[in-house]
Parts: C-alpha cells; sequence; structure tokens
C-alpha cells in the first residue's frame, strides 16, 4: 500500500512539471500569424529567420483554428481589428502588430523577440 502512495506521489509530481513546462513554453513561444503569400509576412520571418529567433508560423488563411484563435486573442488585449494588416505577432499574450507603417514594425520587431533567440 505504501508503495502505492510514493507510485501515485511520482506520477501526479511528474505530470504537474510536465504541464508547467509545457505551459511555461507556451507562454513564451513566439507566434507569427500570417499569410503564405503575403509580402510583409515573408519579409518578417525573413528578418526572424536572419535574426536566429524561433518562431512558429501560421497561415490564417488557411489555419481556421488558428485565424480565431489569433483574433480572439487580439479582441481579449482590446486590438482593433478594422485595418488590420498582418502580420501578427504573439508573444507571452503581447501583441505586436502591423499598424500600417512596415519599417516601424520591423524596427520593433527583433526587441520584441530578444528571449526567442537560438542559443546555437
Amino acid at each position: 500500500m505504501k508503495s502505492l502512495f510514493v507510485l501515485l506521489f511520482l506520477f501526479t509530481t511528474a505530470h504537474a512539471f510536465s504541464q508547467t513546462e509545457t505551459s511555461t513554453q507556451q507562454e513564451t513561444q513566439l507566434i507569427v500569424y500570417g499569410i503564405d503569400d503575403c509580402h510583409y509576412c515573408h519579409d518578417s520571418r525573413a528578418l526572424l529567420d536572419k535574426n536566429k529567433v524561433e518562431y512558429t508560423f501560421y497561415d490564417v488563411d488557411t489555419n481556421v483554428a488558428k485565424r480565431k484563435e489569433m483574433i480572439e486573442g487580439l479582441k481579449a488585449a482590446s486590438i482593433d481589428l478594422k485595418n488590420l494588416n498582418m502580420p501578427v505577432i504573439k508573444k507571452s499574450g503581447e501583441y505586436l502588430i502591423n499598424d500600417g507603417d512596415f519599417d516601424q514594425f520591423l524596427e520593433k520587431l527583433i526587441p520584441f523577440t530578444k528571449d526567442n533567440v537560438s542559443k546555437s
């Protein structure tokens, strides 16, 4: 009986640790919402790649679930969707959006992603 409790405790602790680690990774993960044939998205991704920034790209033109996720997140962050331009960058619940001045957006992009630079 005692060994059953020890096994149960170890399993519960390992499971809780695993969930915490996954949750932390998701919070700090950099997500780029964009469209495959969007030149702003290509330029943004090229800049991220050049600076060895780790990110996940979702094509919101074809991935309806990620489009919905992006829209709900922007609404929750009280970001106006009327004149939304691609790409939309998300990290730790914060958003960086292309508000029309793309050069200014690119200037903000790398500082916004500083914790996601690859160690290699």
